[in-house]
């Protein structure tokens, strides 16, 4: 039913498509943010805290260390700036610490650079302070867009300026060193994250609820409940925008810390792989939407014209479910899945042995998203896709 795919497909998946790539990747990069940003507020307290609670503690163990070796190698009594840069450095969401720390420490080399300077030739006032925060700030502007360089760059002539010795800069970015380099030893050796892992488990996010939709069809199916299947219908579309975006997001982040870390580095074949293997997820995620779609305008047909719903269709759907189950339990193996592909053959032998009024595009369409979806389980579920 190529004609009917194709207006079902215009209407439920353009919109994710137009999401996903965008003519510029600018829709994508935008609702991205704005996720990033709203996101933490949905969450309760508890588990806030609790996904903060291991970056915390990281940031506070890397400012005491930072601490105490200024304390050792720095003639300063009181080197507040290192563990001050190694929180700020690993401040960062995963995957940007070590950016983090090399931003911060250009804005405060610029702005020890720009206040030692003006210090020269300037005394301490209203303006001065004005200017010297002006100049450090517009020279890091010409070589970074990052707020975090342009803060540190202003901050640091400030000091300067105010306390009228060029040394005080001098110190702060000793100090920032010590500070930048225990971040970065803690971000990007002892305790960076991995990236393998860390896709893998968006990706079980991704087949969660790819199999719990499979299941509300399936009993949409089942009983014959046009409300269940719209219903399970929209939540899909918002679930699937979501979950595009977070995908997309971790697949970014990997891929950074497979080139800038150590463990990254001992990980790029793995996560080469399981990249491989994910390349067929558009696909499962398009057919699953598509089959929610069918099943949709198939149950919300009129009484009159209803022309009944295959058993086979509701046992196709929920072993297709537990086809994606077999796929979440480890995407990130290396080799087949053989759960995932014997769910896509009984799903193929079940509407096989059915026999339904092919002539029906209703029903032959419902019939041909099940096969697609179980081909794209099958897909899924072989190394490289």
């Amino acid at each position: 039913m190529p004609g009917a795919r194709a207006v079902f497909f215009e209407e439920s998946w353009n919109f994710d498509k137009a999401v996903r790539d965008g003519p510029s990747g600018t829709l994508q990069d935008s609702e991205r943010d704005v996720r990033r940003t709203v996101g933490p507020f949905l969450k309760g307290p508890a588990e806030r805290v609790r996904e903060a609670a291991w970056p915390v503690l990281q940031a506070a163990v890397a400012a005491g260390v930072a601490w105490a070796l200024a304390l050792v190698f720095l003639d300063n009594p009181q080197p507040v700036f290192a563990p001050t840069a190694a929180v700020v450095a690993l401040a960062a969401r995963v995957g940007g610490r070590g950016t983090q720390a090399a931003e911060m420490l250009v804005g405060v080399a610029v702005g020890v650079g720009v206040g030692a300077l003006l210090v020269l030739v300037l005394e301490t006032g209203t303006v001065q302070i004005a200017l010297a925060a002006a100049v450090a700030m517009l020279v890091v502007a010409a070589i970074s867009n990052g707020p975090l360089p342009l803060i540190q760059a202003g901050g640091t002539a400030v000091l300067v300026i105010a306390l009228q010795t060029p040394g005080t800069g001098s110190s702060r970015v000793l100090e920032a060193l010590v500070g930048g380099g225990v971040a970065l030893v803690v971000s990007q050796v002892l305790l960076s994250p991995n990236p393998v892992s860390l896709l893998a488990s968006s990706e079980r996010r991704v087949l969660a609820m790819l199999e719990g939709s499979l299941n509300r069809t399936a009993d949409a199916l089942a009983s014959c409940d046009a409300a269940a299947a719209e219903a399970t219908l929209k939540r899909l579309r918002t679930e699937n925008r979501d979950a595009l975006c977070e995908l997309e997001s971790v697949r970014e982040t990997s891929k950074r810390i497979s080139r800038r870390t150590l463990r990254g580095r001992f990980a790029v074949q793995r996560l080469e792989r399981l990249e491989g293997r994910l390349q067929s997820n558009d696909l499962l995620l398009e057919s699953v939407l598509l089959l929610s779609h069918a099943t949709s305008r198939l149950l919300g047909t009129d009484a009159a014209e209803n022309p009944g719903v295959p058993e086979a269709f509701s046992v196709a759907a929920r072993t297709l479910a537990r086809g994606v189950a077999a796929l979440r339990e480890d995407p990130g193996v290396s080799g087949p899945i053989p759960r995932a592909h014997e769910a896509a053959r009984e799903v193929r032998k079940t509407l096989d042995a059915e026999h339904f009024d092919a002539s029906e595009p209703r029903l032959a369409l419902v019939a041909d998203e099940l096969r697609r979806t179980a081909s794209a389980v099958a897909a899924l579920a072989t190394p490289g896709g």
